[in-house]
């Protein structure tokens, strides 16, 4: 009984011993971490939400969905848009165009 009790007492002793050391040492000071330059990222907020989509539209090929957040369509957004009229303009200069490709109404959505 006295071996165990001996050994810790030791075993205590050494732990102290290891954490007053550990406290003792200095702290090095942080160095600053380079990061590679990010550009910051604006989006812009929404001016139009999609209220239905037809199957087989522009629309729906293009990937929008009903309730999607419309950031921009074309060369309208949110500071431009003048109440959707120029949505409608887009959309009228556009008619009839079937590829994707020749269109030019590029859009950006958001699901809300």
């Amino acid at each position: 009984m006295k071996r165990i009790e001996k050994g810790l007492h030791e075993h205590h002793a050494n732990l102290q011993a290891a954490e007053a050391a550990k406290q003792s040492l200095p702290i090095p000071d942080p160095q600053p971490v380079e990061r590679p330059f990010e550009p910051e990222v604006v989006t812009e907020p929404p001016f139009a939400t999609v209220n239905a989509v037809e199957n087989g539209s522009p629309a729906h090929e293009a990937g929008l969905k009903a309730g999607d957040s419309v950031r921009s369509f074309g060369s309208a957004n949110w500071q431009n848009h003048e109440n959707l009229r120029k949505v409608g303009e887009i959309v009228q200069r556009n008619e009839g165009v079937s590829s994707s490709k020749e269109r030019s109404t590029p859009f950006t959505n958001s699901a809300s």
